[in-house]
């Protein structure tokens, strides 16, 4: 170890993972620990990640960009391997992220025991309910000791295959040769790496602690491809085989009942011919000698593996069987409905368990903001005088003091108008407008009207900012260069609320991206149509004369959908700054109790289809306008009366048969959805569908039954939520 010397090298492997790359490479730069290097390895990104990487880059020299043209994750290590100049060699996986104190406890570690190789465990990680469970990656009957993995008989060799949560030293890997199999793709490459090291090292030591938050629902990770990555497998189990021959060929045993356990945990991700097909490629790899019992981790799978090595023709049986098993449960599942309730609401009770025992995800924070740029905050207001106050003094005691506070009153109850000039006289900054009852749409295109400073947020006169919602939306958006930044937000529901509305509310409300997100069409449908929890740029609005359609209802979403359209990319803060109220006789709540202003959402539709044929955007985002249809006209539908549906019937032809040759070049999935839901405007069975639900209140029984456990699992979800939400 030289004297002056790097300590430590930080790998972090990059292939398009712009959604989750900011928050991972900002949790190793909010390291506690300071001495290191992070190669960042990007592999020929198509996305935003070699634009996040050089802001690193430029604002940290600790960062290095190593890009190379696509040849696979198993590469990219490797030459990061070559690259590194540290004493000890870290890994991150980009779309995980890490403790402040991860790196330090385990560099402390390694050099107070003089070690090879320190590993810690790890925490799973779901982005879309921020919710966490312990993961157990080390030889637990080992902890906080110095171990010899061969000769103490650990049992390390048994658990899931990781190389991150841990650190190596770098001259330890350098003599005996281990590297990564260069095979295309990212498929379990980790896995024969992970066996060298334990094969190799003489030096080891474990700790219970867990640092490394292991995200589970990014969809194209190898986790979540298991089965069409899984002949992958084959190959690093023929490495490690060749290996183990010449370091350690007692454990061969060891090694082909490992092989056999791996496979088989794949092909339970498979169906039909394609498990069978797979188990006979299992059996092929097996040795002719029996594997001793002892070798498998329970006897369970010792039986398999006699069942799949000597009798496939039973094991083909036996998946059929349960194939025909599990499709006749979910035919009961689905013929009594209440079943299915009553399993739900017992994982729900064992989820929220788990939840009140874990800890909250550490996450990282965000950069310093690089200016006090004012901001304007539009409050409309409809006579709601009895908490108006509490609203305006939630935003005047913002941490943020650049402010113009815009109120536009929409009502004309006198109490309510002597409030607003009182809050006006105490503040210079709240400018007070009048929009003589118009309507939401003219009040809100007030507001932008009289608002002055470069960033535009929104508040609904009964709602409330936390005190640093400004500051952290507009540091977002500086700091990341977006177009606009959007925060989480905690609902408040009013008591008696429909519990299955609730439901929607909450899960429509949720992010469903997190950190800077590039736009494209399926970013904006799934991003929420609210204004109250964002913050805008003036400029995208002026510039594109973007306005609110007068006397329509949903206006909100309107002009979301346009702004984005004008925007390239948006960042997505994972923090609860805005609190909602939720009240049962809301706009939204009224339009879900079949009152016509629902026929506003198809009108919306048009106008959306309106600007986009003027602006020359239809072509470009036609999935975009065609996905927010379905939801429009659906909504629409199920929601109004018979002669709302008649009057729309000659529009809906017209449109369709506007875009017959466009509609011919979507997805076919798509393009049958939106013929699908066209065609219910003049569907009779779709008129007795809605009958049928309406009789269905008269079964008092049913209803009592279903209406129970729907509270119940409201609760719960409730519950859960807010422990999801808490300090996040």
């Amino acid at each position: 170890m030289t004297k002056n010397s790097i300590k430590l090298s930080i790998l972090v492997p990059i292939y398009n993972v712009a959604p989750y790359l900011e928050e991972c490479l900002q949790s190793i730069q909010n390291q506690s620990f300071r001495d290191f290097e992070v190669l960042c390895l990007n592999d020929g990104s198509t996305d935003a990640s070699p634009e996040i990487i050089q802001r690193f880059v430029k604002s940290d020299a600790r960062f290095k960009m190593i890009d190379k043209t696509n040849s696979g994750y198993g590469d990219s290590m490797n030459k990061g391997l070559e690259k590194a100049t540290g004493d000890f060699i870290g890994i991150v996986e980009s779309d995980d992220f890490i403790h402040p104190d991860m790196f330090k406890t385990l560099y402390e570690l390694a050099t107070k025991h003089d070690v090879q190789v320190v590993k810690s465990n790890a925490y799973l990680f779901w982005t879309d309910t921020n919710k966490v469970a312990p993961l157990e990656i080390v030889d637990e009957k080992h902890l906080h000791q110095v171990i010899h993995p061969v000769l103490n008989h650990s049992n390390i060799f048994y658990k899931t295959p990781s190389i991150w949560a841990a650190i190596y030293k770098r001259d330890f890997l350098k003599q005996n040769h281990i590297k990564f199999l260069p095979t295309k793709g990212a498929s379990y490459q980790d896995t024969s790496f992970n066996f060298k090291v334990w094969l190799c090292a003489e030096r080891v030591y474990f700790t219970d602690q867990a640092f490394l938050y292991y995200r589970q629902d990014n969809a194209a990770s190898s986790m979540n491809n298991a089965a069409k990555k899984a002949p992958a497998i084959f190959k690093e189990f023929d490495e490690i085989i060749r290996f183990t021959k010449v370091k350690h060929p007692e454990l061969m045993d060891m090694i082909y009942e490992r092989d056999f356990t791996h496979a088989f945990n794949f092909s339970l991700h498979m169906r039909g011919r394609d498990s069978i097909n797979f188990a006979k490629q299992i059996a092929a790899r097996m040795p002719q000698h029996r594997l001793s019992p002892k070798l498998f981790i329970s006897r369970a799978y010792y039986i398999r593996y006699r069942i799949i090595s000597r009798h496939i023709r039973l094991w083909s049986m036996i998946k059929n069987i349960n194939f025909v098993r599990d499709k006749i449960k979910s035919l009961l599942w689905k013929a009594f409905p209440f079943r299915g309730r009553i399993e739900h609401i017992k994982n729900l009770k064992r989820e929220l368990q788990e939840r009140q025992t874990l800890p909250t995800p550490i996450h990282p924070t965000l950069a310093s903001a690089h200016s006090d740029a004012k901001i304007s905050v539009i409050v409309l207001t409809h006579n709601d005088g009895k908490v108006l106050t509490k609203c305006i003094e939630s935003i005047r005691q913002q941490s943020h003091k650049n402010l113009e506070i815009v109120i536009v009153n929409d009502g004309d109850e006198p109490a309510s108008t002597k409030i607003i000039q009182s809050l006006a006289q105490q503040d210079q900054r709240i400018k007070v407008f009048n929009s003589n009852g118009q309507g939401i749409a003219a009040a809100r295109n007030i507001g932008l009207k009289h608002s002055t400073a470069p960033y535009i947020m929104w508040c609904d006169a009964d709602d409330l900012y936390a005190p640093t919602m400004c500051s952290e939306l507009l540091k977002a958006l500086q700091t990341y260069k977006s177009d606009f930044a959007v925060s989480a937000t905690k609902v408040i529901f009013e008591k008696n609320f429909p519990p299955k509305l609730k439901k929607d509310v909450e899960k429509y409300l949720r992010l469903h991206a997190i950190n800077r997100q590039v736009l494209n069409d399926y970013i904006i449908l799934t991003t929420n149509a609210s204004l109250w929890n964002k913050i805008y740029k003036r400029e995208i609005v002026e510039k594109h004369k973007i306005t609110f359609p007068t006397g329509l209802y949903f206006e909100d979403a309107y002009f979301n959908d346009i702004y984005m359209l004008h925007s390239d990319s948006g960042y997505y803060l994972n923090k609860t700054l805005y609190t909602y109220y939720r009240h049962f006789d809301s706009v939204m709540t009224s339009t879900f109790k079949s009152q016509d202003k629902a026929q506003d959402f198809i009108e919306i539709a048009f106008k959306l289809h309106e600007y986009m044929q003027n602006n020359n955007l239809f072509g470009k985002h036609q999935v975009l306008f065609w996905e927010r249809y379905c939801q429009h006209l659906l909504t629409t539908l199920e929601n109004s009366s018979t002669f709302t549906h008649a009057a729309l019937r000659p529009r809906i032809k017209k449109l369709l048969r506007q875009h017959r040759a466009d509609l011919q070049t979507l997805d076919p999935a798509l393009r049958k959805k939106v013929y699908r839901i066209s065609r219910l405007v003049y569907s009779v069975p779709f008129l007795l569908r809605r009958l049928y639900h309406g009789l269905g209140h008269y079964f008092h029984k049913i209803t009592f039954i279903r209406n129970r456990q729907l509270q119940e699992i409201a609760a719960l979800e409730e519950q859960i939520y807010q422990i999801a939400m808490r300090n996040k």
